[in-house]
This record gives structure tokens, C-alpha cells and sequence, in this order.
């Protein structure tokens, strides 16, 4: 399902910078729901709970596997730590499989955040009164002392992904 894109990070020479475009969902309260309608308070849930909305972020990432990045960095070896205790396993240099659910992921160092937008699942724009109402529904994120030395992104929220003048679109996002 991911080959072309799989393929286009393989070709991605270790370490370059890119560009990458990919969505995740926003964390929200639902409320409790209406007994007599069965309808959540939150107008960016549906009848489920789940996000109606979702945040789409444009970053500078740094591909290839972050111990090796951070010992060309330090001059000194490094291992990282295993992924989900372990059950994660590295197919190449930037993809990662979940052995238990079998998602693939892209694993990169994250250098600058770029832009970040919410917006409706289909891809429409909130607009600003939307966004001063989606506040109010937020889980506040709780502030991390720890400094991010890689990250992960699903295969299926990679929008894009732009590297050496080449730019790989995701038709499915």
C-alpha cells in the first residue's frame, strides 16, 4: 500500500534534511453525551467520540536512524532506546514496523516546526470563529521537560514529503 513511498524514503540519501507534511488527531473532550439524543456537546466530535478535525503540521525533518545521526553528532556510540518497549522493528533506515499491529512508520529526527494548521478531515479550513470555539474542547497537553530526540509519523498521515528537489505526494490524505 505505502511502496512508492517506502521507495522514496529508501532513495533519501541518510541524514538529509526534508520536508514533511503530515496530519494527526487533536486530543478533545467529548462532554457527556445527551441522554434522550445521544449526541456528544462537542460540535468537532462525532456521533462516536472521534475528532472531526485533525492537525496538519509542515516540519524540517532529519531521516536515517537517530543513533547513528547522534553519533556522527557526538563523536561518541549511542544506542536508542527500543520502540514500544521493543515491539518495534526497523525495516530500513527511516521505517519502523509496529510488530503487533503491523503499522509502518517514518522515524526521523525533527528539526523545525514550519507550520501548523487544524482543520475539518476533508481538508477545509476552520475558520476563526471555529478555532476560538475547538479551544474550549481541547485537552490541554501537559508540558514536557524531556528533550525530543526522534519521532514517529504513521505512513498513512504523510501528506507529503519533499527532499533533493523531489517531492512525494500522499493521493489518499
Amino acid at each position: 500500500m505505502f511502496d512508492k513511498l517506502v521507495e522514496f524514503i529508501d532513495a533519501i540519501r541518510g541524514g538529509q534534511i526534508c520536508t514533511l507534511t503530515a496530519f494527526s488527531s487533536v486530543k478533545m473532550k467529548t462532554g457527556r453525551k445527551d441522554k434522550e439524543t445521544g449526541v456528544y456537546p462537542n460540535p468537532f466530535v462525532d456521533a462516536t467520540g472521534e475528532p472531526l478535525v485533525r492537525m496538519v503540521s509542515t516540519k524540517q525533518i532529519r531521516l536515517g536512524r537517530y543513533d547513528s545521526i547522534m553519533e556522527r553528532r557526538t563523536g561518541e556510540e549511542f544506542e536508542s532506546a527500543p520502540l514500544w518497549g521493543g515491539a518495534g522493528v526497523h525495516l530500513s533506515r527511516s521505517i519502523v514496523q509496529h510488530t503487533g499491529t503491523q503499522e509502518q512508520y517514518l522515524a526521523y529526527t525533527p528539526e523545525n516546526t514550519i507550520l501548523r494548521q487544524t482543520q475539518w478531515n476533508d481538508g477545509r479550513e476552520l475558520s476563526p470563529v471555529e478555532l476560538s470555539r475547538l479551544d474550549e474542547w481541547r485537552t490541554p497537553s501537559k508540558p514536557s521537560e524531556a528533550v525530543v530526540a526522534w519521532e514517529i509519523c504513521k505512513l498513512a498521515n504523510v501528506i507529503s514529503l519533499r527532499a533533493a528537489g523531489e517531492t512525494f505526494y500522499n493521493d489518499e490524505c
